[in-house]
């Protein structure tokens, strides 16, 4: 889906860095982590839905 090379993360990873701090940047970073996590099960979840609607329309 999306192409991140090193070198575009190691300046991503710097930017954040310097904008958060490093005090924040840990909680950020798990928050983030969080997010990712609950919109990936949604997308699956829904990815699923179709899938299984489209087996239901097919077989009928």
């Amino acid at each position: 889906m999306f192409q991140v090379g090193f070198g575009e993360l190691v300046v991503v990873l710097v930017v954040a860095l310097w904008v958060f701090g490093p005090e924040r940047l840990p909680a950020l970073a798990r928050i983030c982590g969080r997010w990712l996590g609950k919109t990936r099960q949604s997308y699956l979840a829904i990815k699923q839905e179709f899938q299984d609607e489209l087996n239901k329309t097919t077989k009928q």
